[in-house]
């Protein structure tokens, strides 16, 4: 049998790996996916751990599988070691803990043994191995160090599959719940289940050819060849009212969605004679949705459009299973509903899915995700898994109000040497004379302190509202800040008050920043550096009658040249990132930009420590 090589994204799995220096992590799984287009491989994108006190791989298989999206497996172990690393180590170490229900493709498992005390800085080759899981054998591995991982293609199926219930007074309600959506779960894995390419005549199932416009395709085809078939309208490709269509050039970006559909026929060899049951008794009919939202990414030039179906179900029946653990785990008296959220906390382009209840706050989850953080190695101290970080596709953000991250895409002519220090994460842009409200010449600070709310909201860290001018004026109110009046007036106010709604609003603190004169701003390049390297938050500035927004700097450490990236909120008009760019409503400034006859306050927030 052939022994695959292996191809290691190191840059993820390096950074995954740091943060398992704790005592109580000694090994986990290794994850990515196979292939045997070609070459046979295994790649692994990413790593997790196991944390638990008996090193139990079992107690965390079913937990991590869950969580993974689509193509995405667990393919080996790592493990921490203090021992010389040989054949007869990594042979000691599979005896012991490669279980029987960890089943891989071929079976070949990747084991790679981490020295303990080394700084974790790259990936050792020469301690990676292939275990052969039926003859027992470990062979050294063929590894290829890649620094970027290979572009992958998002295909996303979104359905809502009704479960219907029928309860007489003594069922167990979650049992039966459960037991539903296992059988859904078998439903959906047989050859009935067909996947629709959307805005196009593309059906693929379970061996069935694929047929476009009456003509075959290959099986070996490639995924991105299909992709040409999608065509730049909406409407339905199989409707009788033929519209013009154009060919859609599907972008890197783009995530093909993919309709679920059941074949309503059965094949010739299924079928049977009807059977009917009459029970007699007082029963309850109780119907409830499970939100389905699965996300299958593959390397499109690399994966046969044959294999699109199968990967399309096992991804649908995995997010089943996951549900119906969720549903077991959280309804009581009545069906608890729950729903798919899609994040990419890794840094890169990989997705993993959790399954959060409905009724449940951020709060009430919290030891569910630390949970999650310490098993896919993620820090402790930011909240990547929190609802409002979920990803965003770009259908969901169709119907957005405001621009987000316009700084993105402006150019910069830096000093030579100089480095840019940048906003991380998403902000979106409010300025002047939004949501119908007219705050011309009075409302700038305001509108910076909502664009540092939405900076907390999408990376997570709350689910408050972006709040209004009038919620901000009764916060300084309800703190003893300003007197009553205050509320429905139009009085300016500054980098204090904005850091007080911040800790009133979102229990966030900041630093505060001060210059006597707009010319010491120039001198103040390597603390907002600092700022943005470690916090990251965008900054509220405000001098005279005046309020803007830094949301970066670009700071020569040896000349002290300096430059700052502005977000204006005095800006007036429509949502044309054209003109905001063009008209320097968002970008570079000079340090004389700030006028050398006011001093100006900055507010700094601090990210708070939390998941």
């Amino acid at each position: 049998m052939l022994v695959p090589y292996v191809e290691i994204y190191k840059e993820n799995v390096v950074e995954r790996l740091k943060f398992s220096k704790s005592e109580f992590v000694k090994f986990g799984f290794l994850l990515g996916n196979y292939s045997d287009s070609d070459e046979v491989s295994i790649t692994i994108s990413s790593c997790s751990s196991v944390c638990d006190s008996n090193d139990d791989v079992v107690s965390t298989l079913d937990a991590t599988s869950h969580v993974l999206s689509g193509d995405t497996s667990i393919v080996g172990l790592w493990f921490k070691t203090t021992e010389n690393v040989d054949t007869p180590l990594i042979e000691k170490f599979c005896s012991e803990k490669v279980s029987d229900k960890l089943k891989p493709w071929r079976n070949f498992l990747v084991i790679y043994a981490l020295p303990k005390d080394e700084a974790i800085t790259s990936i050792h080759s020469e301690n990676v191995f292939i275990y052969n899981k039926v003859e027992h054998s470990v062979t050294p591995a063929s590894v290829n160090i890649l620094q970027t991982p290979d572009f992958l293609r998002t295909f996303r199926i979104a359905v809502d599959l009704p479960v219907m219930m029928t309860l007489s007074k003594d069922t167990d309600i979650t049992r039966t719940a459960v037991q539903h959506i296992k059988d859904l779960k078998q439903q959906i894995d047989s050859e009935r289940t067909v996947f629709h390419i959307n805005n196009s005549s593309v059906l693929l199932g379970i061996d069935t050819p694929v047929i476009v416009n009456n003509t075959r395709i290959d099986d070996a085809t490639s995924a991105k060849e299909i992709l040409k078939y999608i065509e730049d309208d909406e409407v339905d490709s199989f409707s009788v009212k033929k519209a013009k269509k154009t060919k859609k050039k599907i972008s890197d970006e783009e995530v093909v969605d993919v309709s679920l559909l059941t074949r309503i026929t059965h094949p010739a060899h299924s079928i049977a004679s009807p059977v009917a049951y009459y029970k007699s008794g007082l029963t309850q009919q109780v119907q409830f949705t499970l939100p389905v939202n699965v996300v299958v990414q593959v390397n499109e030039n690399k994966t046969p459009v044959s294999k699109l179906p199968k990967l399309f179900i096992n991804a649908v029946c995995k997010q089943l299973a996951a549900m119906a653990t969720c549903v077991q785990k959280y309804s009581t008296n009545e069906i608890c509903i729950v729903r798919p959220f899609h994040f990419q906390p890794w840094g890169c382009n990989q997705f993993v899915t959790i399954i959060y209840p409905d009724g449940k706050t951020d709060k009430d989850l919290e030891s569910e995700r630390r949970t999650l953080h310490e098993m896919l190695l993620l820090p402790l101290d930011k909240p990547l898994l929190r609802r409002n970080s979920a990803y965003r596709f770009p259908a969901d953000k169709k119907n957005i109000v405001y621009l987000e991250n316009t700084h993105i895409g402006l150019k910069n002519d830096g000093s030579e040497g100089s480095k840019v220090y940048l906003v991380q994460g998403t902000y979106s842009y409010h300025h002047y004379m939004q949501d119908k409200f007219n705050d011309d010449k009075w409302g700038c600070a305001y509108r910076s302190l909502q664009t540092i709310v939405s900076w907390f909201r999408h990376q997570g860290y709350t689910d408050v509202p972006v709040p209004s001018h009038r919620v901000i004026q009764q916060t300084l109110v309800d703190v003893g800040d300003k007197d009553a009046k205050f509320v429905g007036s139009r009085n300016w106010i500054g980098s204090i008050e904005v850091c007080t709604v911040l800790d009133q609003l979102l229990e966030v603190t900041s630093k505060i920043m001060f210059v006597n004169t707009g010319s010491e701003m120039a001198n103040k390049g390597r603390e907002l550096a600092h700022h943005f390297e470690t916090q990251g938050t965008p900054i509220m500035i405000g001098g005279g009658v005046l309020a803007h927004t830094i949301l970066g700097v670009d700071f020569n450490d040896k000349s002290g040249a300096l430059k700052f990236l502005i977000l204006d909120p005095h800006y007036t008009g429509s949502e044309d990132i054209k003109i905001i760019q063009d008209k320097g409503w968002c970008g570079w400034k000079g340090s004389d930009f700030w006028d050398p006859n006011v001093f100006y306050n900055m507010c700094l927030p601090q990210r708070p420590h939390v998941i």
